[in-house]
């Protein structure tokens, strides 16, 4: 079963360009970043229970 996924990923790389896989990298940290970004606001959100001031101390 590994085998079957090491054969997947090795053959993704072999028709792929250097730049193909360094976008593809930097797609999935920003995608990750992001996540995890709007993880953060939700759960302030959910448990931090913001007020609104609008604009005031």
């Amino acid at each position: 079963m590994i085998k079957f996924h090491v054969n997947k990923v090795y053959n993704y790389v072999q028709n792929k360009s250097a730049f193909e896989l360094l976008m593809d990298g930097v797609c999935a940290s920003l995608f990750l970043i992001a996540v995890t970004g709007l993880s953060g606001v939700i759960y302030n959100l959910i448990f931090n229970s913001p007020t609104i001031t609008f604009g005031g101390w």
